[in-house]
Order: structure tokens, then sequence, then C-alpha cells
């Protein structure tokens, strides 16, 4: 630990900046940066007198003048025709995006009208602008990013932090899953991270397994590890095992293998498959021992090559044991059903993302006042076990159920998203998880119960343990999985 006399401050980085906290603070909100993972000790609240570490200081030092200019560019009046201008927006289009969007401006911004233009106007609720009109205290790029999406968050020590205002990744802009966010970034910190392998000696990750059950995004978080890591990625299709020849299969994985470049995620799906416990004399289970056996020998050449191999399962207790030893596929991952502000969150993403303005549905969204997640908060709880894709499937069913009231005549304001419609529909979308899907979710919640030693993913286990056990009362006929007992949830 650095003598008081060498500590750097936040205080010292502003001065040394020539901008007030607020105005790093403002930068760091509109770039998605987390300026607590920057401070030795952290509070709920960044102070000026909190201790940060020296390459936060040299990181921020080298962003000074683009600091600078950022906070220039928002406290300068700009017109509302610029601002329309460099959003693609027209005035209407304008207007709607700003009153949408109106309570995120108004947490960005200074309450406090400034002295300096008398003439330019103030962030106010419901406001309708003329395109000749002045507006002071707003950032056209942080107008950008409410458009087109933030940049990935940025914490201490990711590669990130050396380019965080060209990224285009989007793994910050997932929904929730936090603490899968968090996981991810701590296990590949080896590689987006030189000084992890250099100063401490850590090793480069083998392959990943991420298991769970159906449509609840494995092949999707794969997808985001590569677009995290600026890997390019390319799945591999069944096709490559399916060979008449003695020793084919092997042959077209090698051949596969050896043709992949470097910084690349390759992914296998259903990996079960293919890895499944070696208990078959059959002369298919030989040939997928063969490939198996393929892969984990080409493991350590691939990490030398920066090539990453991620597997997803429904069913990690099929994959032989061999093949999840440390140094292959050692790190398993599990992917759970979204929990019930996820559930929320990613209905009214789903929902509103994508649409224009002035179209039909978000004119009904907004004459039934549905402008946050929360307005979804209450119904999601009746979305019990629901997966990331029955929650797609639900809200295409609103939007279809939203477009024929629309089509068949009724005025806008007549058109109601309340209660009864959104009951309705969870009812419908409900019945689609079967006793099937209440097996495989009860025997993942064994799998990761019996092998998780941290207590990162306790709460996701307690919300699936507590939704199965609500679930299986309502069953008439409940699956009895092996080793799994119904939760009793009044403990």
């Amino acid at each position: 630990m650095s003598s008081n006399l060498e500590k750097k401050t936040v205080q010292k980085l502003i001065d040394y900046l020539g901008i007030t906290r607020p105005d790093l603070v403002r930068y760091a909100n509109c770039y998605n940066i987390d300026l607590n993972s920057f401070c030795i000790k952290p509070q709920f609240y960044f102070a000026t007198y909190l201790e940060i570490y020296d390459d936060t200081f040299e990181f921020f030092l080298s962003k000074k003048e683009e600091i600078k200019k950022f906070n220039f560019e928002f406290f300068r009046p700009k017109t509302v025709k610029q601002l329309c201008d460099a959003l693609d927006l027209t005035l209407n289009q304008f207007n709607d995006f700003y009153n949408f969007h109106i309570t995120r401006l108004l947490h960005f911004s200074p309450t406090q009208p400034s002295p300096r233009f008398d003439k330019a106007v103030s962030l106010e609720v419901n406001r309708e602008f003329s395109l000749e009109e002045n507006i002071y205290h707003i950032s056209s790029q942080y107008l950008l990013h409410l458009k087109n999406g933030f940049p990935l968050k940025t914490f201490r020590n990711m590669s990130s932090m050396k380019d965080i205002s060209n990224q285009s990744s989007k793994f910050g802009l997932i929904i929730g899953y936090e603490d899968f966010k968090e996981t991810i970034i701590d296990l590949l910190n080896p590689i987006v991270d030189g000084k992890a392998l250099d100063d401490w000696g850590l090793r480069k990750p083998g392959g990943i397994i991420l298991f769970g059950p159906p449509g609840c995004g494995k092949t999707f978080w794969a997808f985001q590890i590569a677009d995290y890591l600026k890997y390019e990625f390319i799945e591999i299709p069944r096709s490559v095992f399916a060979s008449s020849y003695v020793d084919g299969a092997v042959k077209n994985l090698k051949e596969l293998l050896d043709k992949i470049e470097s910084r690349t995620v390759i992914f296998f799906d259903e990996f079960d498959s293919v890895a499944e416990t070696r208990s078959s004399s059959s002369s298919s289970s030989k040939e997928n021992t063969k490939v198996v056996n393929t892969l984990l020998q080409e493991i350590p050449k691939l990490i030398e090559r920066d090539i990453m191999i991620i597997a997803a399962t429904n069913y990690l207790d099929r994959i032989d044991s061999a093949v999840i030893r440390p140094g292959r596929f050692d790190l398993k991952i599990p992917i759970f059903p979204p929990n019930k502000t996820e559930r929320a969150k990613i209905i009214y993403q789903n929902l509103t993302s994508n649409i224009k303005y002035s179209s039909p549905l978000n004119q009904i969204l907004t004459r039934n006042n549905i402008n946050t997640f929360e307005y979804f908060l209450e119904s999601s709880e009746d979305m019990k076990l629901f997966s990331s894709s029955l929650i797609e499937d639900f809200v295409d069913t609103l939007r279809r159920k939203l477009k024929n009231s629309y089509d068949s005549g009724k005025s806008i304001d007549e058109i109601l998203v309340d209660k009864i419609l959104i009951d309705d529909i969870i009812s419908v979308t409900s019945a689609k998880i079967v006793n099937q899907d209440l097996e495989i979710l009860a025997n993942f919640y064994l799998e990761v119960d019996s092998f998780v030693g941290s207590t990162l993913y306790q709460a996701r286990l307690e919300t699936l343990k507590q939704e199965l056990a609500i679930k299986y009362k309502k069953e008439k006929n409940p699956p009895k999985p092996i080793g799994f007992r119904m939760p009793n949830i009044e403990k």
C-alpha cells in the first residue's frame, strides 16, 4: 500500500484533469464505466476522498482532453435541429424520443438551470420542442447511446479500458444476469488482461461448458462471450461427426480445427450427444469416444493459438467425467432461467426495442403508460420457470393480440394492455411447460447445488427451488427425477 504522501485520490485526479467530480461521473455514465471498481476501497458514493489505483489514475489522465471535450459539448447549448440531425430523427420523433427517455435525461443532467445561457431551455417533462429552440445540459453522445445502445460495461483491469469510446461489444447491455457476467469477467481475465499472465502466472482457461435447461440462452451466451473477447464465433455443425468411414469423424474434426484462425471461439451445441459417458460398446459410442479424445488432445494446442472451445448441454450429468477435468473443459457455468425482475426487463426490452416512435405499437404502449419494465413486475411473478425463449413467445403473442385489435378497427385509446389480457397470455404460455421440462429443471437444480462451491448462485438456486415447489404442487402427476425431493418452501 502506498504511503499517505503518495496516495492518489479522486480529488487529486479531478484536480489534474481540471474538472469537477460531477464532470467525471457524467463522462463515466455516458460510457458505462464502473467508477467504483477503480477505487481501492469503494463505497456506495463515489466520494472525492476515495483512493484509486495507479493504473486508474494513468488511464483517466490519458483521456483528459476527451473528457474535457465531452463536458464542453454537454454544457454548450444545442438547437433541437442539431440534435435531430445527430440522431437522424424528425422533430416529431425527437419529441417522442425525448419524452420517452426524460427520466434518464433528468438523472443524467443537473437540475439547476445554467446562468450562462439565458435563452436556452432546461429539461422538463412533457415538452414539445420546435427546431429553433436551444437546449443546454444535454449530451449528443449520451442521446446516441440511448438510441443505439450503450458501450460495454467497463471495469478496472478489463482490456476494454484501453479504448472505451469506440467499443462495439454488447456484453454490458445484456439485461440482468450480473452474477453470470461477473463470473465471465473473472474467469476470462487471463485472456483479456495480459498482466494477469505476466505478473501473476495465471493460466488461460481450457474449454467452457454452459449447461442448463432448454431455451435459457446457452448459444446466446456463447456468442456474447466471443463478442466480449472480440473473437470470431464459429458453431461446429453436427455433420462434422457424421461419417460412414472408420475414424472419419476424427479426420473431419482435425481438418476443421486446423483451418480455424487465431482469436476464435468454436462452439459445440448438444455436446452430451458427442461426449456422452462411455458406457456403451456400440460402434457409434466408440466413434464418439475417439472424437472426444481427439478434441481433448487438441485443447492445449488451441489455447496456445488463442482459440477457445465452448460447449453447451442440457444434461451435464451425461457428459463423460474425463471431459470436465481440470485443463480440459474445466469451466462449468450454469445458465439459469431469468428471475422475476429479469423476466420483466426482458419483456419490456423485447416489446419496445426496434419499434418506431410513431408506430401504432409505441402509441398503444404510451397510451397505457408502459414506459418502464416495472409495469410487468407484478405479472412476471406469475411467469415461474419461464425460459428466455418462453418470454419471447409471450411477447410475440402480446404483439399479435395488439395488432389484431388495431386491425379490427379499434382506436389507440380503445386498446388496453390490462391484467386480463396479460393473465390470458401467461396462461397460454405457461401451458407449454410440460412434465419433461420440470424434470430437466429439477435435475439442473441438483447438478448446480452439488458442485457450486461459492455463494454466487445461491439466490438463483433458492428461487428455482421455490418456483419448482410451487409448480409441482399445481401438477396432478408431477415428474419424479431421481434424487429430487419436492422442496419445502415453508422452512
